[in-house]
């Protein structure tokens, strides 16, 4: 934001703040949303939110970049507790052990590649436009695989979590 927009130190500081305290809520928030909804049309909301949200930050216009800092930190704490949650709900209890494991290690990949990959395409262009936008990419392709993933088990009970004694 600095850098791109012009945003004094203080500024950007606060979009972060914003950010980082929106986090706490997001998980619970979009969790909440996903009963009702269902966890796939949910995580499918948040992948389809993600591109609109940092083209809103990369505007760089105050008021809406620092709503949007908040929107974001909603959807990056959402995001791995919606996968997990669609994990859970459509895992027995033999194979949710190797699926979570999978996710993990996917998330786990995720974390460490990325910085690294945005810091080279950030100082190789001089700027976090492209970041954005193979960030909104990889969104993108996480909505339509979200879309393609199959309803939830979890409406007849047999989720991971469900207690094996009541399964017949």
């Amino acid at each position: 934001l600095e850098d791109d927009s012009g945003w004094a130190t203080s500024e950007s500081a606060l979009a972060f703040t914003l950010m980082g305290i929106a986090m706490i809520f997001g998980a619970p928030f979009f969790t909440s949303i996903s009963k009702r909804f269902g966890v796939r049309n949910t995580l499918a909301l948040c992948f389809a939110m993600w591109p609109v949200v940092i083209t809103i930050i990369l505007t760089g216009v105050y008021v809406p970049a620092l709503v949007a800092s908040i929107l974001l930190g909603f959807l990056f704490s959402a995001l791995p507790i919606l996968i997990t949650l669609y994990v859970v709900e459509n895992t027995s209890a033999e194979d949710y052990g190797p699926a979570f494991s999978a996710a993990t290690l996917a998330f786990g990949v995720a974390q460490v590649i990325s910085p690294p990959i945005g810091g080279l395409i950030a100082d190789g262009f001089g700027s976090f436009l492209w970041v954005f936008v193979l960030s909104g990419g990889m969104s993108i392709l996480g909505l339509f695989a979200a879309l393609r993933l199959p309803r939830s088990k979890s409406v007849s009970g047999k989720g991971a979590l469900t207690d094996q004694s009541t399964r017949k």
